[in-house]
């Protein structure tokens, strides 16, 4: 039997077994929640009231903590960790404030991680140091009448036409 291989062929880690954290695992966890308390807490119910997005902060736990291109490997400027250190990050992080996470989980995992798995050589080079490093905050939009946001429900299409794209939908 060939062991299951990863998008583009790396092979898969070892699946987590969330009964026996690892203790990179768990020393995340426990940073990622002192962080979360102290600085998301806070801030999350005056920021819900508003509906805005707390920025400043944003980029403070950037700076802070370093938890943006969690899954991209450490030679391409991210940190390296597995998909269960993505979600140890999003289930600390949406314990203080769950929208906060929402536009977290736009930017690192819809943008940052889709960018480099998905994106080439010079998208990469171009987007991903901007958005790591949170100088650019990124976002995904996908909506359309009739779908909202079921991207399989959704009827828009693009056709390349020469050196651009025709859209077509709502």
């Amino acid at each position: 039997m060939r062991p299951r291989r990863a998008a583009r062929g790396a092979p898969m880690a070892e699946p987590y077994d969330p009964y026996h954290p690892t203790d990179e695992h768990r020393a995340l966890r426990e940073t990622v929640a002192k962080w979360a308390e102290q600085h998301l807490d806070p801030q999350a119910d005056g920021h819900d009231a508003t509906e805005t997005f707390n920025v400043e902060l944003f980029r403070k736990m950037a700076r802070e903590l370093g938890i943006f291109g969690v899954t991209i490997p450490e030679d391409a400027g991210g940190l390296g960790l597995d998909a269960t250190a993505a979600v140890i990050i999003h289930e600390e992080l949406s314990r203080f404030d769950p929208a906060y996470t929402l536009s977290y989980l736009a930017h690192e995992v819809l943008f940052v991680n889709n960018l480099y798995y998905s994106g080439n050589a010079d998208q990469r080079a171009r987007y991903l140091p901007r958005t790591i490093n949170t100088s650019w905050i990124a976002g995904m939009g996908m909506s359309e009448p009739g779908a909202g946001t079921d991207v399989l429900g959704m009827s828009a299409t693009a056709r390349r036409d020469g050196d651009h794209y025709v859209l077509n939908g709502t």
